[in-house]
């Protein structure tokens, strides 16, 4: 397993990612319990090539890569480096987002939607969710905007990089959410006020 982060720094890293990281995703993002006064994070990168999302849950195809062999690589960066690299990509207006609370269908939902074959499906992403922390009311008002830029940029790096890693070109994408992200629908809504919501 690599760690680009460990070994180069800077433009020659994000140079390198840029020209390899067609096919890749960010599956998890190790935030600190309290993201708004710890901003680093490691970043786990799996390679998907073109491999659709057609699992129910994002986990899903993971673990259904690391069991082929030989199994899918992986990679850790710092979490600057995934924000860089999505920025690179040009920013997606997502095609629709799914909200739930458990056993109310939204699986089947994002299933269907899954056999359109010119769709990306994100279903239930921990990176995403990592980017939805809630922070403390105590945190502050300073850190509390630094962490809604962070966050913001996070997840629009994110959504690019969903909605680009098959092709290289933008394909509609949707996300379905994990029921507690429902509680911040509004960081959601007003990132991206005008994307169908169910």
């Amino acid at each position: 397993m690599a760690c680009w982060g460990c070994a180069l720094h800077g433009h020659d890293l994000e140079e390198m990612i840029s020209k390899t990281m067609n096919g890749w995703l960010p599956i998890e993002i190790g935030f600190d319990y309290q993201p708004a006064v710890v901003r680093e994070a490691l970043v786990r990168w799996v390679e998907f090539g073109s491999t659709p999302l057609a699992e129910p849950f994002l986990n899903h195809t993971v673990d259904r890569l690391r069991k082929e062999s030989p199994s899918a690589r992986e990679m850790d960066t710092d979490v600057e480096t995934l924000r860089r690299v999505g920025a690179r990509l040009p920013e997606v207006q997502p095609a629709g987002f799914v909200f739930h609370i458990s056993h109310c269908g939204s699986t089947l939902i994002a299933n269907a939607l899954k056999t359109s074959a010119d769709a990306v499906v994100v279903s239930e992403s921990r990176a995403v969710s990592a980017a939805l922390r809630r922070i403390s009311p105590a945190a502050g008002p300073y850190l509390t905007a630094r962490w809604e830029n962070d966050r913001r940029a996070t997840l629009r790096s994110l959504f690019s990089l969903f909605a680009h890693y098959r092709t290289g070109e933008a394909e509609p994408l949707i996300l379905k959410f994990v029921s507690i992200d429902a509680m911040s629908i509004g960081v959601i809504r007003s990132l991206w006020p005008d994307a169908p919501c169910v």
